[in-house]
This record gives C-alpha cells, structure tokens and sequence, in this order.
C-alpha cells in the first residue's frame, strides 16, 4: 500500500489529512491520549506526520515498538525507565514511576492479540494520570487496526479520544493531489481537467490508486476494468469481500458512504462504475459542447438567419437545441466540411452524455482539446 515517503509528504499537507492530523495534537495538547482507528491496508505514517507538527512544540513523540505482550515492558523498554522491577505489579510501579511524569507523547501501532492487556493497562494509568498535571502526564496515542474488530476499541473516557480516519479525504484533497501531479505533464489545460475528473472519480478517497490510475496512457481508460481487478488483486479483494470502512472497501467521500471501484469491478458492478465515467465526463464535456453550440451558433448565423427569419442575432438561437442546428448545417455545408464536421461531432457528444452514455475516453481526450481550440477561434 502506501508508503511512508508518500504518506508523509504528500498526503498530509492535503486539507483534511492535515486538518485530522491537527485533531489529534489538539487531543495531545488537552493532555489525552487517543486510539486511532484505520481501516485495513492502510499504511499511513501517522507518527511522522505528529512528529511535524508536535516536535516544534516542545513534545517528545517515541514509537512504542517491538514485543507489545506486556504493555510496562514495552514502555520500560521504550523509554528507557530503570529500576520498575518485574512480576504481576510492574504496571503499577512504571506509573507511579518519576521518569514516567513527563509530557512524553508514547505511538503504539497495536497488535490485534496484544489489545486487551493494553486496554487493561489503559484503564489502570488513566484512572491515576487523572490526578497528574496535564502538562507532565504522557499521551499514550494507540494506533488501531480496525479491520481486527475485536475487542472494539470505541471508548472514550476522560483521557482517551477516538479519532477514526473515516471521511478524511474529499474531494478536494484527492483533486488537489492529482491536479498538481497533472501540472507537470504536457496535455492542455482542458485534457488535464478532464483527465483530473476521471481520476478522481474512480479512485475516489484512495490516493494510491490515485497516483495508479495518473501512470496510465489515456487509452488504458478506454477498458479500465483490467487496472481495477488488478488494484482489487493486490488489496486482497474478491467478490465476497465485505463492503466495510473497516476492510477499507467503502468510505465517506463527497457526502456519501461510496464503494471503492476496485471492489465494485471484482463484483461485477459495472453500471456503477459506467456512471462514474459519465459523470466524470459529463462534469467536463458538457459546458464546453454548450459553449462550442453557441460558437458555431454565431459562426454560422448568416446562414442561420435565413432558415430562421424571426432571429435577428445569435442570441435568439442560443436556447435551441443542437440536434436540429446541427441538421440545418450539415444539410447546407455537407459532412465533409470542417463546420459540418463541428456541427455533427458537437450533435455525437451530446446526444451520447445527454442519454447517460460514457463515450470512448481516448477519442473524447483527443477531441476535447480540438474543441476548446476551434471555439477559441470563433468570432464573439
């Protein structure tokens, strides 16, 4: 999945991961601890990212690793706190301990087996820590793998908040996050939004499949279907996955619980994934398509004038449909001519994203480009 590079310095200078990591040093700064929760698969180096924004602040953040079996060995070891003893009381004694009193930020990345002696632990140091100054106290942060589902995690008390990476990424991250990887390519502005557009759509909240989907050529959109079996592939995914935040198989994007395309090609639900397409497309297409009807409009309106005697400007066609426009020119100037070619190709697209038909990608991609030059070229 992603790695840390990514995560780190890419994703967490985006509007909501940056926004989600302040959340929890804001929980820090109350003196609270927190269980973080991700759904499964993801990699994202929520330490490094406290890191940034704590360090400066004063905080020491250490990455509690190794054996997690005995919760006061792992954080003896980690801090290296002498003289705690051993047997059944160690607990106990680490946190009544001097060295433990201070404004230490402890990272867990938790093992499934290892939560309920930590969730023990917990409970212990957070009915004591209660009475400790809230600056001297540590903040024990647990990173929580929420596809384990046992025990759940989801308690908060008075020092401990939850925080769920769930609806973090919106649409505006992810269009940020690609548009800015477009920024160096050599497409035209017009095929970089509507590439941006179909990237987002499909990729939704999952940055990697994000910057997937961004190494393709734009014909592989003509037949995506074989990159999101193999993105389902490399996740694990089949048919009967579950449709779960905690399996990372749906989340919250763009104000609603949305199935990840991976998952939604392996399980054959391909309307759905046909109407991302369209409406990436449609999004793009159809202003433009209306702009180059009113400047073929304007272009042709000498002619026009003559099948439409009531007219006296371009204007009083402006609300007519391109179906019968394009008619009357294709009539008069014949196929072969390059108005008759605009007129016709404006009618094709159209009527194909009028009726909710995605239309070959490579061919709009082209085509796209040419239709924004030639009604640059239109007179006003």
């Amino acid at each position: 999945m992603a790695s840390s590079a990514f995560a780190v310095a890419d994703l967490f200078r985006l509007p909501g991961p940056r926004r989600f990591i302040q959340t929890v040093a804001n929980t820090v700064r109350d003196g609270r601890g927190a269980v973080i929760a991700l759904p499964d698969g993801s990699a994202l180096d929520l330490a490094r990212a406290l890191e940034s924004v704590l360090d400066p602040e004063g905080y020491s953040l250490h990455r509690v690793d190794g054996d997690l079996s005995d919760p006061a060995a792992a954080l003896i070891n980690c801090l290296g706190i002498p003289d705690c003893g051993a047997g059944i009381n160690r607990a106990a004694r680490l946190i009544a301990h001097g060295s433990f009193r201070r404004g230490d930020v402890l990272f867990v990345e938790m093992q499934r087996e290892a939560w309920p002696v930590w969730e023990s632990f917990l409970e212990e140091f957070e009915t004591t820590a209660r009475a400790w100054d809230a600056a001297e106290r540590p903040r024990i942060l647990v990173l929580w793998p929420a596809a384990s589902r046992q025990p759940g995690p989801a308690i908060t008390t008075p020092l401990r908040a939850i925080h769920r990476w769930q609806g973090r990424m919106s649409d505006l991250d992810v269009r940020l996050h690609v548009g800015e990887r477009l920024l160096a390519s050599s497409i035209s502005a017009v095929q970089r939004r509507l590439l941006t557009e179909m990237i987002v759509s499909l990729a939704l909240w999952d940055v990697e499949l994000a910057d997937e989907l961004l190494e393709l050529p734009p014909q592989a959109f003509d037949s995506i279907s074989p990159v999101l079996r193999s993105a389902a592939e490399a996740r694990g995914w089949s048919s009967n996955t579950e449709v779960c935040w905690e399996a990372g198989t749906c989340d919250e994007f763009d104000g609603s619980i949305q199935v990840h395309s991976a998952l939604a090609q392996v399980s054959n639900r391909t309307a759905l994934l046909q109407r991302r397409q369209w409406e990436a497309q449609a999004a793009v297409v159809l202003p433009i398509v209306d702009r180059s009807r009113r400047d073929l409009i304007a272009e042709t309106f000498s002619y026009l004038k003559t099948i439409y005697p009531d007219v006296k400007s371009p204007d009083d066609l402006f609300e007519r449909e391109i179906g019968p426009i394009a008619h009357r020119i294709l009539t008069r100037f014949g196929e072969g001519s390059e108005v008759g070619r605009w007129a016709a190709n404006l009618k094709w697209y159209r009527n194909e994203l009028a009726h909710l038909r995605p239309v070959q990608f490579s061919l709009l991609f082209r085509y796209l480009d040419f239709m924004v030059q030639r009604s640059a070229s239109a007179p006003d």
